[in-house]
């Protein structure tokens, strides 16, 4: 191998500017990096030299992200951010064990096609849980992990790979051991990855376990797996699986249920439950402390803006409906008093809040900043007044007249009316009675 140093001689620059290098091979392939170099004038504030990490930091500009080389024995990069106020922030360290990095490079080929699933798999799982790939000391590792599990499941299940139970089991270890309560911090850090690319990870690979006939099973510390399979033809058993004790879970499939599938198909049915993933979970959806979207994130507009564009869209509508009531048709006999309008619109308002859902206009107002008593007072208003909301829409029905007396079977009050006609023409009379209610 020809190894060569190369330098960099540019002009000097007048301001901040990027240099990108680009090597190619004779097969014409090409590698390239950038090299950011930053201009420092008179009066610009900066960061000083520093040592952290077991690295030194140079002088750097205000507002720009330094990069580092990690120790020795470890691959990625450090960084750390100088701040606007010339003041240096803590280092972020992003650099990956050799472990990692050694099985994340041979993932990494085997998506570009390069080796077989089948002998490869079982060998990079064997070799990170066997070493020290499974411990885990930053966000990074976190990171590498996770790709390492997803690109494996992604890559046996495209070509349908099958395994034994021991490389499942080794799997389902190295994701037990990620998924274990003591990393939740490196979970919820802002370069963490969601949880949910584990479980997907998990699912698919799980899918691929080679087994007989009969039940199956696999309990980890913060996994659990349990299944079984049944022939074609077979005659079917119910499918009654339960968990841990302490998470209470069990899953029940009935017999009818499986017997159906098994007319056309081998079935295999496999349950896996995480004791530990909601540890992992960040805060950008969920709340801190009451079961609800989180508004710091943002995640409660999901809910509030349909919900609101509801609300706004019945409250015109009811504005109609007042208007409407306010003045009537000029081709009403007798035109109503203004005590009778006032009822009429009063009414209309009672009936119809509960209905369009104003009251969730009590709701709305917990997302603007309240005083303790003020929140309190609208906390309540909301939970009871949405919690009886069914049963104001069943009073508003029974102050209707005409269901209290389907209701109560009362015949109509209403005064009974005969208006008798008679006319004459020649040669014939007619006559007609008329009842009104």
């Amino acid at each position: 191998m020809d190894l060569r140093c190369y330098t960099l001689a540019p002009p000097r620059p007048t301001n901040d500017t990027n240099y990108t290098c680009t090597f190619t091979n004779k097969a014409g392939q090409q590698k390239q990096t950038s090299i950011p170099v930053t201009v420092i004038e008179a009066g610009d504030k900066y960061c000083s030299i520093n040592g952290s990490y077991g690295v030194t930091w140079n002088v750097s500009k205000a507002g720009v992200s330094a990069t580092a080389s990690c120790p020795p024995g470890r691959s990625g990069y450090l960084a750390r951010d100088c701040s606007s106020d010339g003041v240096w922030l803590t280092v972020q360290d992003n650099c990956i064990s050799q472990v990692l990095q050694v099985a994340l490079s041979s993932v990494q080929a085997m998506e570009q096609g390069l080796g077989i699933p089948q002998v490869q798999v079982p060998q990079i799982i064997q070799y990170i849980s066997s070493t020290n790939g499974t411990i885990i000391s930053n966000a990074a590792e976190v990171s590498a992990l996770v790709t390492i599990l997803g690109a494996i499941s992604q890559i046996t299940a495209t070509v349908n790979n099958t395994f034994n139970v021991n490389v499942v089991t080794s799997f389902l270890t190295v994701a037990s051991n990620l998924t274990d309560p003591r990393y939740s911090s490196l979970w919820k850090s802002s370069n963490g990855p969601p949880a949910s690319k584990v479980l997907q990870s998990v699912e698919r690979f799980s899918q691929l376990l080679q087994v007989d006939n009969g039940t199956f099973e696999i309990d980890l510390q913060n996994i659990q797996l349990k299944g079984s399979a049944y022939e074609r033809g077979s005659v079917g058993k119910n499918y009654q699986k339960t968990f841990d004790t302490q998470l209470g879970l069990s899953v029940s499939i009935n017999q009818q249920t499986i017997s159906s599938l098994l007319q056309e198909n081998d079935v295999k049915i496999i349950t896996v439950v995480f004791s530990s993933i909601g540890s992992l979970l960040t805060d950008r959806y969920s709340h801190e402390s009451v079961c609800w979207l989180n508004p710091g994130t943002g995640a409660i507009y999901t809910f509030a803006i349909p919900a609101g564009f509801i609300i706004v869209f019945n409250f015109f509508t009811l504005l109609v409906v007042i208007a409407k009531l306010s003045r009537p048709s000029v081709s009403d006999a007798s035109l109503p008093d203004d005590r009778d309008t006032a009822k009429s619109i009063l009414k209309a308002i009672v009936v119809l809040t509960p209905v369009f859902g104003f009251t969730w206009a009590f709701g709305f107002a917990l997302l603007t900043d309240l005083d303790n008593l003020t929140k309190q007072i609208f906390t309540y208003g909301f939970a009871g007044m949405n919690a009886f909301q069914g049963f104001f829409i069943l009073l508003t029905c029974i102050m209707e007249r005409k269901v209290r007396e389907v209701l109560f079977n009362k015949p109509s009050s209403s005064p009974t009316s005969t208006t008798t006609s008679t006319s004459e023409a020649p040669g014939k009379t007619t006559s007609s009675i008329k009842k009104e209610k």
